[in-house]
């Protein structure tokens, strides 16, 4: 496996200490982005367009150089592919291995109470 620089397509590019991501890592002819976060912790995500880390270092530059961005690096991060895991599958890496890490759950319906039930109800016999 050949490490690639994100920006130009060939290295390894370290983030401010800003954000939680220490490092980023993309990897073109598989498509898959290593994340490091500051707390040491590794992780790969897979099916990773070369556009999206692309986004993450040109955020990442304008920070540097006192532009503004609208969201910081993590931020970016989490919105284009952590909340994606259907798209971008992940691994958390383990001691050199890396070991799938399961999706979310869906968020749970609110649990309606008795008096929202019985409202609804007399709502749609109204009708």
């Amino acid at each position: 496996m050949s490490r690639a620089d994100i920006s130009s397509e060939i290295g390894h590019h370290t983030t401010a200490s800003s954000t939680p991501i220490q490092s980023l890592t993309y990897l073109p002819d598989e498509q898959v982005l290593e994340v490091v976060f500051n707390s040491g912790q590794s992780y790969l995500y897979e099916n990773v367009p070369p556009g999206i880390p692309k986004l993450l270092t040109d955020a990442e530059a304008v920070n540097r150089h006192g532009g503004r961005v609208h969201m910081s690096v993590g931020s970016l991060f989490h919105h284009l592919v952590k909340l994606h895991p259907d798209k971008y599958p992940c691994y958390r890496v383990v001691e050199g291995v890396p070991v799938p890490v399961s999706p979310p759950s869906p968020p749970r319906r609110p649990r309606l109470r008795p008096r929202d039930t019985i409202r609804k109800l007399l709502d749609q016999v109204k009708r």
